[in-house]
């Protein structure tokens, strides 16, 4: 058996990409490491679902990808899959749409998560009739557990013609549905229930598919990551609770990868320029929030007589991203604060009633927009604003916390995942760039927004130092009455030090030769 000796030709499974999918974070990463992988010169391709979106400038390929799944029911269930193809800017993308009624049932369906299980039985079906036609790649990248089956098909199809092809695995967030075996199977995914090597801490072992699968009782995230070659994370705190969870073994084959933002201080500032004729955030903050109260739909309502502190949040609207937690700490602030959520709608509907109900509950001081923003309508409104939040109860990473830090907002986080990691806290350091609070926790949220917000609008107008809860805010501010001002200088400057793609795929290409490495164990086991 042998392996690749070095990596040019890399395939990236993903069932977002910024430019023609895109729900949260992980389609603006991918997006970004497609291409600064490109402009380093990596062949680079992209593989995902349709979800119903094809591009005008996409043709199809000639390959023939049809064939038969069979139930637990003994039916067979035919599928027959047309691969289109393009590029966005200069990465190709290869995307997988359905060529009948019931195999585009699915596989063109919106949201992109619905039938997610399927789609990605349907990705695994497609890559290995791409691999048939142009053979395989030099390193195979899955993006969550979506795409990890397909990155398994093409390692174990692989390894069987004598090829060891490096998998990586990145996680962005973590979990995973279960499935009995017949899902994962020749019969309906298409893995192969073969010897291949496993990673044992020191060596590397053989072991059946099936008895692997069955060892994780079906969960696909614990299998990937027993049978990749290497799992990469978004943050340290990411990659500990992988070792928590499967054993401390794995941190042999691990490494870990912030993301990072093209999100730029000066594109803002011009675009703000154009439009409304001035940089300045005060001058602009109130515009801006009506022009997208006026352009998009929202739930709830905000008054803006009294108004004179502006926190912005987005997301998608799950219980992950904490936007009830901070509905009821706006019920702690005063009215002078308003609220605005930028949320992106999952299908999550019982947890978007909850919404509704509690915003009703602040009516005056806070509104929920349920329609995407604009991109440069989004930035400007997050520029504008004195504080961004994200109340998370679980956050990987936090891509929006990075985006609002490159253009100048300060932040308040939650102390877990990777914004623990990344933001430093004003309390500790007057160079920090924000306030890290507990999650789950209304009350300390409100104090930290009020301390916050009022710190910056201080900074702007001289007045509400009587509104900072917290005492090492007030005598900041006190010191330095412009204080806010070198915020924002700190937190562009701390972005540009270490969060743009260039540092990102540093670590990255790291963690691709850690996966050629142990292909290449694995060749001459």
């Amino acid at each position: 058996m042998f392996a690749p000796i070095g990596i040019k030709k890399i395939w990236i499974l993903s069932f977002e990409f910024s430019g023609i999918v895109k729900v949260g974070g992980l389609g603006e990463a991918v997006s970004l490491i497609a291409r600064e992988l490109s402009k380093r010169g990596f062949d680079v391709t992209v593989v995902m679902p349709s979800h119903g979106v094809a591009p005008p400038n996409f043709r199809k390929i000639n390959i023939e990808c049809r064939g038969s799944r069979y139930g637990t029911d003994g039916c067979e269930y035919p599928y027959d899959l047309d691969i289109l193809e393009g590029f966005v800017d200069d990465v190709r993308v290869r995307i997988i749409k359905g060529a009948s009624p019931s195999t585009s049932f699915v596989l063109d369906s919106w949201p992109p998560y619905r039938y997610a299980e399927e789609k990605a039985c349907l990705l695994a079906r497609a890559v290995r009739c791409i691999a048939q036609k142009f053979g395989y790649p030099d390193l195979v990248h899955a993006n969550d557990w979506h795409s990890a089956i397909a990155a398994i098909m093409l390692k174990i199809d692989a390894e069987i013609q004598g090829y060891a092809l490096p998998t990586l695995y990145q996680i962005h967030l973590r979990g995973s549905p279960s499935y009995p075996w017949h899902y994962a199977s020749e019969q309906w995914c298409g893995l192969r229930d073969v010897p291949h090597r496993i990673w044992a801490v020191a060596k590397h072992i053989f072991e059946y598919t099936r008895s692997l699968w069955d060892s994780c009782w079906g969960n696909v995230e614990c299998f990937t990551v027993k049978i990749v070659d290497a799992i990469v994370t978004v943050s340290k705190s990411e990659l500990e609770l992988l070792a928590r969870d499967y054993g401390s073994w794995i941190k042999g084959k691990t490494c870990y990868s912030y993301n990072s933002t093209t999100w730029r201080l000066n594109d803002v500032e011009e675009y703000s320029l154009r439009i409304y004729g001035t940089t300045k955030r005060d001058e602009i903050r109130w515009k801006v929030l009506k022009e997208v109260l006026q352009r998009y739909n929202s739930w709830g309502y905000i008054s803006f007589e009294d108004a004179e502190i502006l926190i912005v949040s987005s997301g998608r609207l799950t219980p992950q991203k904490g936007f009830d937690v901070l509905l009821q700490a706006t019920k702690y602030l005063p009215s002078t604060i308003k609220v605005a959520i930028l949320g992106k709608s999952v299908g999550d509907k019982d947890y978007e009633h909850n919404l509704r109900v509690l915003v009703d509950e602040v009516r005056g001081k806070s509104i929920v927009v349920v329609d995407d923003v604009d991109l440069k309508m989004y930035q400007l409104i997050i520029y504008s604003s004195h504080v961004y939040t994200l109340p998370s109860r679980y956050e990987p990473f936090g891509i929006s916390v990075i985006e609002a830090l490159a253009i100048g907002t300060p932040v308040v986080v939650t102390s877990l995942g990777g914004p623990k990691e990344f933001v430093v806290d004003l309390r500790a350091t007057p160079i920090g760039i924000g306030l890290v609070v507990p999650p789950d926790n209304p009350s300390e949220l409100a104090h930290a927004l009020q301390s916050l917000g009022y710190l910056m609008y201080y900074s702007e107008v001289g007045r509400g130092l009587d509104k900072i809860v917290f005492k090492e805010l007030r005598e900041i501010i006190l010191r330095e009455p412009r204080f806010g001002e070198k915020i924002r200088k700190i937190a562009t400057l701390y972005i540009d030090t270490y969060f743009r793609p260039e540092h990102t795929i540093n670590s990255l290409l790291a963690c691709y030769e850690l996966a050629r490495q142990m292909a290449y164990y694995r060749a001459y086991t």
